[in-house]
């Protein structure tokens, strides 16, 4: 059987990486994780944990989905349920972050009609995400299609953070105070997030004030 072209690609880097932070893992495989926050986060590749948070290995559990999106509960996509179950009643989490970003695809794709036949999952994903779009549209006319898309992400991080007081074990954890919700924007053009801000309605970038 020939080898693996991608394991030889990462072999370097990857054992490097390993070998500096040697003592760190072996504590972390001896004692288990036991990390202080969930990120859900997109696929996309430009989005990096470590990066975006300034993070080790075992502080950070983390969810990846298109678009940052968390199906309502009980709505059968189980993937995501499952690792905030996990992260709440075993990690026991503080913090729960969903954080959107710019240059998002899955925000550009409401703009256009996806092929059922072809992406049929994409398609009925992106739908969950949809309600952002119009709400936005809804209620603003943007000259600039940036600011629009901003707009738009903004609001699906919103939307995101709703749909997640829809599962019995984030309500219960939000009631006793165990844990703090959290909605960010990452701009993959600066580095630089926002946050949404309960007190003032809207999201403020880190550095104001």
């Amino acid at each position: 059987m020939p080898r693996d072209p991608l394991i030889d690609q990462s072999q370097a880097a990857r054992l490097a990486f390993f070998e500096q932070k040697r003592d760190l893992f072996q504590e972390l495989v001896a004692h288990g994780q036991s990390p202080k926050s969930l990120l859900i986060t997109c696929s996309d590749s430009r989005i990096v944990d470590a990066g975006l948070m300034g993070t080790q290995p075992g502080e950070v559990f983390v969810v990846r989905t298109v678009g940052a999106v968390v199906p309502p509960y009980g709505t059968g996509h189980r993937a995501v349920g499952a690792a905030l179950e996990f992260a709440l009643a075993k990690l026991a989490v503080r913090h729960v972050i969903v954080c959107g970003h710019t240059d998002c695809g899955a925000v550009q794709a409401l703009d256009v009609s996806l092929d059922q036949q072809m992406t049929p999952n994409l398609a009925t994903w992106l739908e969950i995400l949809r309600p952002a779009k119009t709400s936005v549209d809804a209620r603003h006319s943007f000259d600039d299609p940036y600011l629009r898309h901003v707009a738009i992400v903004e609001q699906g991080v919103l939307m995101q953070l709703r749909n997640l007081e829809t599962y019995p074990l984030v309500q219960r954890a939000l009631e006793q105070q165990t844990v703090q919700l959290h909605g960010w924007v990452y701009s993959l053009e600066t580095g630089r997030l926002s946050y949404y801000d309960a007190d003032v309605g809207q999201f403020v970038p880190e550095d104001a004030g």
